[in-house]
């Protein structure tokens, strides 16, 4: 099971969604415009400001939504695949059922979100998530994942000794 932790599936056909994309579009037309404007007196200018104006939108919208994207958890049979931001580099983790200690399912704020975001957005945007924790004494954070029954008693039923919190 593969769970997109800030992205929904069925926003996948529309960058228009965010308020966002709205700013980018309003500043490509604004280079399109000038560009047409001094397309007789300048054109190498024009072709710049049209290209220039291809970025703002849809280019930037299409990559803010593949960098949301890649926050990702994949639980597999043997192990659970953790891709997210980490330093500023997106990382690949993996973890055994076993190295997972504990879940918090009270704080339904995730631990880690994109950069430029705050949990509180995240979560009232996509719901609650899960934190999952390991180690025998420090407790360190392994990965957050959505709210979700099923995902929750498949990770327990790999590990019977994790507990809830």
């Amino acid at each position: 099971m593969k769970q997109y932790l800030f992205y929904n599936e069925k926003d996948r056909n529309s960058i228009l969604k965010e308020p966002f994309s709205y700013i980018f579009l309003a500043i490509a037309v604004l280079m399109w415009i000038i560009a047409i404007a001094v397309m007789a007196k300048n054109p190498g200018f024009s072709v710049f400001m049209l290209l220039f104006g291809l970025i703002f939108f849809p280019g930037i919208p299409i990559l803010l939504q593949c960098f949301y994207k890649a926050f990702t958890v994949e639980f597999t049979d043997k192990h659970i695949v953790r891709k997210a931001r980490q330093n500023n580099v997106f990382t690949t983790e993996i973890y055994d059922y076993s190295d997972i200690t504990y879940i918090d399912i009270s704080s339904k704020i995730p631990v880690e979100v994109p950069r430029g975001e705050t949990p509180k957005r995240m979560h009232s945007k996509f719901g609650d998530y899960y934190n999952a924790y390991g180690g025998e004494w420090n407790h360190k954070f392994l990965f957050t994942f959505r709210a979700d029954g099923e995902i929750l008693q498949f990770i327990r039923d790999k590990n019977s000794k994790i507990s809830t919190i």
